[in-house]
């Protein structure tokens, strides 16, 4: 009986052991082609494989900072800021109505901001110096992100939590925090529209005495945002379209005029 109670405990063990292999195995392979998908030049395969690796992280928690970092790594790639102004991806690849980041980018973003997407707090997203316009982070979870130096104009943080975030020299130009929390979020040198923050949101924020405040609709901006819309302005097809574009953002040709001659070099 002894003899018996022996096998049945090995052959219990054996069983365990052969599915761990296989789980393990599967999630590898299931990686593999994950990270393979993300170089794919089709938006839909690549997001195909960013969502895959998600699931991932759900079904094997272990893997959770080595996938973060995998995203990371793919947005300050794919969003890497060109210094013109102008977009690094192809612009098919996002909506043009306004600034946007492309598909595959907020796809990303939505994995590595959402609850859904990891689940540790001590995995800390690092954004820095990315092209991440228009991004929309609305009630994410961006504890103690890195986003230093990162261009950040028109992103929405809606009840977003930035607690602990880094926005060291960030361009929020026009983003929008309504009911977001920045706790101890280092702002120091972030460009920001007056007005974008409440009173309470600057008090619990560090840096905020050295925001560079940028008044709307003046003309105060910083360069970063000025190269974007110059450079956005340019590739509109249409009049109408150029039209309702520097309304929206509350400017004027001449202003426009004036940006581009100051950006070139060319202004008093």
């Amino acid at each position: 009986m002894a003899f018996l109670g022996a096998a049945g405990a090995g052959g219990l063990y054996f069983t365990s052991r052969t599915f761990h292999l296989s789980r393990t195995t599967q999630i590898t392979e299931r990686y593999a082609k994950a990270v393979d998908q993300l170089g794919d030049p089709s938006p839909e395969i690549c997001i195909g494989g960013i969502y895959s690796l998600q699931r991932i992280m759900r079904d094997s928690p272990e893997d959770e900072q080595a996938i973060m970092a995998v995203l990371c790594a793919f947005v300050r790639r794919n969003g890497k800021l060109t210094g013109t102004g102008r977009v690094p991806w192809p612009a098919e690849e996002s909506d043009r109505d306004e600034f946007k980041p492309s598909f595959r980018l907020q796809a990303a973003l939505n994995v590595l901001a959402r609850p859904g997407g990891r689940r540790s707090e001590t995995v800390k997203p690092n954004l820095r110096d990315s092209d991440l316009r228009g991004a929309r982070f609305k009630g994410a979870h961006l504890e103690n992100a890195v986003f230093r130096r990162s261009f950040l104009a028109h992103a929405h943080f809606t009840d977003a939590y930035l607690d602990g975030a880094q926005l060291v020299d960030t361009d929020m130009t026009n983003a929008r925090f309504q009911g977001a929390s920045l706790k101890g979020a280092n702002l120091a040198g972030a460009w920001v529209t007056t007005g974008a923050l409440t009173p309470a949101q600057i008090d619990e924020a560090r840096g905020a005495e050295q925001i560079h405040w940028v008044a709307p609709a003046t003309g105060l901006s910083s360069r970063g945002y000025r190269q974007a819309v110059v450079a956005f302005y340019d590739v509109l097809p249409d009049a109408r379209g150029r039209k309702d574009f520097l309304e929206k953002e509350g400017l004027g040709v001449e202003e426009l005029g004036a940006w581009r001659a100051e950006d070139s070099g060319t202004g008093n």
